[in-house]
């Protein structure tokens, strides 16, 4: 071989190597712009804008991608306790419905979280059904808290329940007593803001909004929503109420989640998308909450029928990409409110074409005329 051949093949590998890197290094910046801009999507918004009116994107078990601990809730069963290595298996086999975890979803864009916890020991662990994830509800606190710290412009919604199947056997009772302990604290720290129905983006950056589906005290440190429906009746869709501390406004829930039956898939296209026409119907203000997430498959867990994660990815792939559809052919200027998802911030997971990540997009898009 001619040595000048030699220093050619070699030069050109070099480039060759040297341009992977470029484009490694293009990638990563652009990505990094992205979760950047996606970060800060709120801060770029007029303080004036009402909250009611904003797009949010959101996620349904916000935590089930933070890891499993052991043991099963004792509460679901007192026999069947599997190895740690296993019940992690079982974990994410059966009640992941998120590949990233809080603070990766946080950067992706996401600004409402679903969060479920219960009674674990001297600890408000947040759970999905038996099954506890690796993270409380106060260092799921503290990361919202530290994120808003970082980023004061912009603010984040928590739509929380009892988790009551996760509870240690007989402490579910400890559970209103340790969460009005908890955010009492938060709130007299100005960290939970107060809820209000014509409340604007400028009166609640840098806070947390929390609704609560359970009573835990008197007065809510935020709000709480009474009336929570889980069937696709448009009826009782509107049923809801959010009650504040000193006013309460009707909101709009859409939460069918069970799409395991014949045609519930259709059924469930159709109800998240009635949710939108209902809210540009609307002659008044009006608060909504659309769950696109659900499960669409079971499996079995210790010898019932038990919900699945590939039922949840099946789901998504048809639900997360009906509601992009909609959003890209409706106009602008009709907010969509909190649009719950499962498997956020990624298009695919496991085979399945989740769409989690362009349906963030195309609801951040949907607030760019209040800039």
């Amino acid at each position: 071989m001619p040595d000048g051949y030699l220093f050619l093949s070699l030069s050109t590998g070099y480039k060759a190597k040297s341009m992977k890197k470029v484009l490694l290094f293009i990638l990563l910046f652009t990505n990094t712009l992205s979760y950047a801009q996606a970060g800060d999507w709120l801060s770029k918004l007029s303080n004036d804008v009402p909250v009611y009116q904003l797009s949010v994107p959101g996620v349904h078990d916000a935590c089930t991608g933070c890891g499993w601990v052991t043991p099963l809730s004792s509460s679901y069963s007192t026999t069947f306790n599997p190895p740690e290595a296993e019940l992690k298996i079982y974990g994410d086999h059966f009640v992941r419905t998120q590949e990233y975890a809080l603070s990766e979803l946080w950067h992706k864009g996401i600004r409402a979280f679903d969060l479920r916890p219960a009674v674990v020991g001297k600890e408000l662990r947040i759970c999905h059904g038996p099954f506890r994830t690796a993270m409380t509800l106060r260092h799921a606190l503290q990361l919202l808290t530290d994120s808003l710290t970082a980023h004061p412009g912009e603010m984040a919604f928590i739509v929380m329940q009892h988790e009551a199947q996760g509870d240690d056997l007989h402490q579910g009772g400890r559970w209103n007593k340790m969460v009005s302990k908890l955010l009492g604290s938060l709130y007299q720290k100005g960290i939970l803001c107060e809820f209000f129905p014509y409340m604007k983006l400028g009166d609640a950056r840098g806070k947390i909004l929390l609704f609560c589906r359970d009573r835990y005290a008197l007065q809510p440190f935020g709000a709480y929503i009474d009336h929570w429906y889980f069937d696709a009746d448009i009826d009782n869709q509107k049923r809801a109420v959010i009650v504040g501390r000193s006013d309460s406004c009707r909101v709009l829930i859409q939460d069918y989640y069970d799409l395991t039956a014949p045609g519930a898939l259709d059924t469930k296209v159709k109800a998240l998308i009635n949710i939108n026409r209902l809210r540009a119907e609307a002659q008044q203000q009006v608060w909504s909450i659309n769950h696109t997430s659900g499960f669409a498959l079971h499996d079995i867990f210790n010898g019932e029928p038990f919900c699945s994660s590939k039922g949840y990815r099946k789901n998504a792939s048809v639900t997360n990409q009906a509601m992009i559809g909609y959003l890209r052919k409706s106009p602008t200027d009709i907010p969509t409110g909190f649009i719950m998802m499962d498997y956020a911030g990624t298009d695919q997971s496991q085979g399945y074409d989740v769409m989690g990540m362009s349906l963030i997009d195309e609801i951040i898009h949907h607030n760019d005329k209040y800039k």
